[in-house]
């Protein structure tokens, strides 16, 4: 179900049979959740996103609308690589002053770059928010690029790179995302390649700086206690005189090539790591409600199908998941575990069975609703903080929109039996893409 923050679902219902009365109960549903949050869009052409708690934290994140989808062949990992230097000190601030006024108030402060965006974000006692946004957005508004900090930031993505080679379910990841698509950006690595960050350059950095964190490339998010016009009135401050650029950059879509990419590798793992992978939906497309059920159904927790069938009765691993990545273009349906090399073709025939077993029969109302409730329990605890609040709202706004995080639950529980049967067939009748890792030595 979850990707970064949860399952992306659209504000709509699930399939043209709903009932008329389920849609009245989700409208409803949805403006009294928006009761609580706002979006505002300043003068500069940055968006901001509002939700006020009222508990004394506040969490404070700023999305930027670009991520490795945006960058080419020559600059890969440009994206993650910005995201190391924004705190490395501004124009007006030193290095690291940021993160010493922020943890010495009791905060923490860090960063992320996705596929489809980056952001930024710490969390404090609200009566230090102040000094911490001040510090913040410096750094976002004004970065210093110092060539002294690139070259140091330089050698510690390259260890990244590095390391990331050694995390075997990392690595798997990265090459069933190379399998799965012909030329659509995703098909590269987030975090790049040393080859590309050996040798880019900081003009190139500026560049890629001022054509994609732009205001309109903006989505910045508060959640926790504050006061809704002083916070507008400091923002607008800090884009004073900047006007919108009329950018689209990150804001287009890219269509998904999807491709039945096959790749096997002998590593270093002292054990087999294979995955799957079949075409999904972009972010804007209603399938997403089914299929995030069904990721669920087939490949999370204890009581889900796979690890029943293929672990526990057929005993052809020692882990087996599913996962529904949503995005802003189509992303993947990844079916994934660590086994054994002599269990490789009777692993993939297992997930296969269980794939045309709910093709052909479906799912029990039952079960639906046992793994509707387990949605929906999951949701509740991964929102039982600020943060986790504030940044489930930054990630719809960065693909899509933040009404999207609004009406999850009530979307998720209009699916029936039939949509997953529905879903299943569309989905995942097609040969998938494959990545095995077998091991021995590279």
């Amino acid at each position: 179900m979850k990707k970064l923050i949860f399952a992306s679902l659209i504000a709509v219902l699930v399939f043209s049979g709903c009932a008329g009365t389920k849609s009245v109960e989700i409208k409803n549903s949805i403006q009294e959740k928006e009761g609580a949050v706002s979006r505002t869009v300043l003068k500069s052409g940055v968006t901001v996103i509002t939700k006020e708690l009222g508990n004394g934290v506040m969490s404070y994140s700023v999305w930027f609308k670009t991520g490795s989808r945006n960058e080419d062949e020559s600059t890969n990992g440009i994206s993650h690589f910005i995201e190391h230097l924004i705190f490395k000190g501004s124009k007006t601030g030193k290095v690291n002053d940021l993160s010493k006024t922020i943890e010495s108030q009791g905060g923490h402060l860090n960063g992320a770059t996705s596929n489809d965006f980056t952001y930024y974000y710490f969390t404090i006692a609200a009566k230090f928010t102040a000094a911490a946004m001040d510090g913040m957005m410096d750094c976002l508004v004004n970065p210093a690029f110092d060539p002294a900090e690139i070259e140091k930031e330089r050698k510690v993505v390259i260890e990244e790179i590095m390391r990331k080679q050694d995390n075997p379910y990392g690595y798997l990841f990265e090459k069933i995302y190379e399998a799965s698509y012909l030329t659509h950006p995703y098909r590269r690595p987030v975090i790049g390649t040393k080859e590309i960050i050996e040798k880019v350059s900081r003009e190139t950095l500026l560049k890629y700086y001022r054509a994609h964190y732009t205001p309109e490339n903006t989505v910045i998010v508060a959640a926790g206690e504050f006061n809704k016009k002083e916070l507008l009135e400091k923002l607008d401050g800090y884009y004073a005189g900047v006007k919108p650029s009329g950018s689209t950059a990150g804001t287009l879509n890219i269509k998904g090539d999807f491709k039945s990419g096959k790749i096997i590798e002998t590593t270093g793992f002292k054990q087999t790591y294979a995955a799957y992978a079949w075409p999904g939906p972009s972010v804007s497309n209603t399938d997403n409600y089914a299929l995030d059920v069904l990721s669920a159904v087939l490949g999370q927790g204890l009581s889900s199908r796979f690890y029943r069938q293929v672990k526990d009765a057929k005993q052809l691993c020692s882990s087996i998941s599913a996962s529904y990545s949503t995005m802003k273009d189509e992303g993947l349906f990844i079916v994934y575990g660590e086994l054994d090399t002599e269990n490789i073709d009777k692993f993939k025939a297992a997930i296969l069975e269980e794939l045309e077993k709910i093709r052909q029969e479906g799912l029990p109302q039952s079960e639906l609703e046992k793994v509707i409730t387990m949605l929906e329990n999951s949701y509740i605890f991964e929102h039982e903080t600020n943060e986790a609040a504030g940044h489930a709202l930054g990630y719809y706004e960065a693909i899509a929109s933040y009404r999207q995080e609004l009406d999850y639950i009530d979307h998720i529980k209009a699916v029936r039996p039939e949509d997953i049967k529905k879903i299943a067939e569309k989905y995942l009748s097609g040969a998938p893409a494959e990545v095995v890792l077998k091991p021995g030595s590279k």
